[in-house]
């Protein structure tokens, strides 16, 4: 968009609707996938563990960038 241009406020409105369409529809896949794959995880330990690894490390891979900036 260009300073000035006419019907900026029409096209602002339209890229906020569809981003929040998108991120709708975005989020209502991983819920549908995540939903669907319970079943398999509820009863194994050894799945519940390693997905509690995956978000320990994810975690980490955050959190030491930002100690690092100290």
């Amino acid at each position: 968009m260009t300073a000035g241009a006419d019907h900026t406020a029409f096209a602002l409105l339209l890229l906020g609707l569809s981003f929040a369409v998108t991120g709708t529809l975005w989020n209502s896949g991983i819920a549908l996938g995540a939903s669907a794959l319970v079943p398999m995880i509820a009863g194994r330990r050894s799945a519940q563990r390693l997905l509690d690894a995956g978000a320990g490390v994810l975690l980490l891979a955050i959190a030491v960038p930002i100690l690092g900036q100290r």
